[in-house]
C-alpha cells in the first residue's frame, strides 16, 4: 500500500501479495502456515522511524503497540524488511499466518486485535549544522579553525535498520503522544472481513540490528498505514472477487486516443523491420 512518502508491502516467498480495496480498507489474503515479511519503503530523502504493529502488538517488544513503541530507522530513499517478532539484537522469530488460537497474541494473552498490520511513520527532526565563530584576532590562513560537529547518532552513523528507543532520552521529556492501538478491534459493520487469522511466533532466524537515538520531527506520525488480512473465505463474504480481471475505463479525454499498438504497414515479425535489405520472409 502506497501512501505519500511511504509504501508498505507484505511479501510471501519474496513476492508482494495482491491487495484488495473494499469499503475503505485494504485487505490481503492470508493462508494458514504461510510465512510472510513486512517491507517498508521510504521514498523521502529524510530518515524516518517505523513503528510496526501486528495483531495490536509491537513487533519489537511484544507489548500493546502505541506511538511510544520502539521502531525501526529507515534511511532516506531506502527500505527495510521485517521478518518477525524480535527476541534480541541478533534474532527474530518469523511471522506466519495462523488460526486465532495459534497466534502469538493469543498465547501471550493479549488477543482481540488479530487480523491487521499497522505501521506508523515519523520523520526525524532536522539538526542545524550552522555555527558562528567569533575571534578577537584576525584569522591566520595557516591555521585551520576547529569546527565542531554534532552527530544525531549515539554509536554510529551508517545504519539501514535499527532497534531504537523512541521515548526521547532527554531528562524530563513529556509523553510524546496519546497511546493509540493501531490494531483496534473490527467494528460491527457487516461489510468488514471476519478476523479469522492471526500471526504466529515462528522459527528463529538471524536478523541483527543496532540501537541508536532518534529525535522525532513531530509528536504525531506523518503517516499511518494499515493492511487487514483474513482467509479467502472471509474475504469472499465481504464481496471481494478473486476471479475478476483488470478493467479498462473509456476516457473522454483525447490525450490518449488510441487503444493498443498496431504493427506498421509492411512490418515483418521475423526480421522486425530492422534490415535495410528487402525482406524475403
Amino acid at each position: 500500500m502506497l501512501k505519500n512518502n511511504f509504501e508498505v508491502e507484505v511479501l510471501i516467498n519474496g513476492n508482494s501479495v495482491k491487495e484488495y480495496w473494499q469499503n475503505g480498507k485494504v485487505y490481503i489474503e492470508g493462508r494458514k502456515g504461510q510465512e510472510y515479511t513486512i517491507k517498508i519503503i521510504n521514498k523521502s530523502w529524510k530518515r524516518a522511524v517505523a513503528i510496526v504493529s501486528v495483531d495490536g502488538l509491537s513487533v519489537i517488544d511484544g507489548e500493546e503497540a502505541s506511538h511510544d513503541s520502539n521502531g525501526y530507522v529507515i534511511n532516506g530513499y531506502d527500505s527495510i524488511k521485517i521478518k518477525g517478532w524480535r527476541v534480541d539484537d541478533n534474532n527474530v522469530n518469523e511471522f506466519y499466518f495462523s488460526d486465532l488460537d495459534g497466534s502469538y497474541a493469543h498465547k501471550v494473552k493479549k488477543c482481540g486485535n488479530q487480523g491487521i498490520i499497522g505501521v506508523a511513520l515519523f520523520f526525524e527532526k532536522e539538526i542545524n549544522h550552522s555555527f558562528i565563530y567569533r575571534s578577537m584576532e584576525p584569522m591566520k590562513f595557516d591555521n585551520t579553525p576547529n569546527v565542531p560537529y554534532i552527530s544525531p547518532f549515539e554509536g554510529g552513523s551508517t545504519l539501514t535498520a535499527a532497534n531504537i528507543g523512541c521515548d526521547m532520552a532527554e531528562a524530563g521529556s513529556k509523553d510524546m503522544s496519546v497511546s493509540v492501538n493501531y490494531c483496534a478491534s473490527s467494528s460491527e459493520s457487516k461489510a468488514e472481513a471476519k478476523s479469522d487469522l492471526g500471526t504466529g511466533f515462528g522459527k528463529e532466524v538471524h536478523d541483527a540490528v543496532t540501537s541508536v537515538s532518534f529525535e522525532r520531527e513531530s509528536d504525531h506520525p506523518s503517516e499511518v498505514i494499515e493492511l487487514n488480512y483474513a482467509s479467502r473465505r472471509s474475504l469472499k463474504e465481504i464481496g471481494i472477487d478473486f476471479g475478476s480481471r483488470p478493467k479498462y475505463v473509456e476516457q473522454t479525454s483525447k490525450a490518449f486516443p488510441g487503444n493498443y499498438c498496431k504493427p506498421p504497414k509492411g512490418h515483418c515479425n521475423n526480421c522486425h523491420g530492422r534490415g535495410a535489405h528487402k525482406c524475403n520472409c
